[in-house]
């Protein structure tokens, strides 16, 4: 899966150039694994490649599932740091899941949370779903 992912870094990172060149100035966003997040060494490579393309390091926004962040959250933390660091943008997807601790959450570097789809589908009929909605909103703005 490691390999897979690091294949799909580079065409993101190569299509995300050529979109700047042709005019089109937007970010990509790819999904990142377990096995791709505990691997010390994927800040560098990712930033080789951005290098390699003339690519500046925040068109690149790097995924990751609430759940792949809570696991072996201290590797995945230095790594998701010096992604951070070397200019990347970190998004924890599939927020609100049940996965993580307040505790765990708020020591990871992430500028985006995405709130997981099942609050929002019936956010206008389901008063709760609102509710919920408002409160990782709020949460999000608090861990800024």
């Amino acid at each position: 899966m490691k390999e897979m992912t690091m294949r799909i870094m580079a065409i993101a990172v190569r299509d995300a150039a050529a979109l700047q060149k042709l005019g089109f100035p937007l970010a990509v966003s790819v999904n990142m694994t377990i096995s791709t997040l505990i691997d010390l060494a994927v800040p560098d490579h990712l930033e080789k490649l951005c290098k390699e393309h003339a690519l500046a390091p925040e068109k690149i926004n790097i995924e990751v599932t609430e759940g792949e962040a809570m696991r072996e959250v201290r590797r995945v933390m230095d790594v998701l740091t010096r992604l951070r660091l070397r200019g990347f943008g970190l998004a924890i997807d599939d927020f609100g899941t049940g996965y993580s601790s307040l505790r765990e959450l708020q020591r990871l570097p992430f500028g985006v949370m995405k709130m997981d789809k099942s609050f929002v589908l019936d956010m206008a009929d389901n008063r709760d779903s609102q509710v919920i909605a408002h409160t990782i909103i709020d949460l999000g703005h608090i861990f800024r």
